[in-house]
């Protein structure tokens, strides 16, 4: 009997711990970020106002570089 409880108490603490782990996992919050695009005909300057991992990006487009990017909180990649 006494065996039987500890095996119990064991396997519900193996139980608890888990749910722990995967509630921890669960609870990914992700960060905001902001930022303002200014389009000019020569080209556009971003500004992140929030939560980016860059201050200011600016680039010249025209029709034998068009602008065809993507702009996140890491900064650019073209396409």
């Amino acid at each position: 009997m006494r065996k039987a409880v500890l095996y119990g108490i064991a396997v519900l603490a193996l139980v608890a711990s888990a749910w722990r782990v995967g509630q921890a996992q669960t609870q990914v919050r992700l960060s905001e970020f902001k930022m303002a695009v200014q389009v000019s005909k020569t080209g556009l300057t971003a500004q992140c106002l929030q939560g980016c991992e860059w201050k200011e990006i600016t680039f010249t487009c025209d029709a034998q570089r068009p602008c065809n990017t993507e702009i996140d909180q890491f900064g650019v990649a073209g396409k």
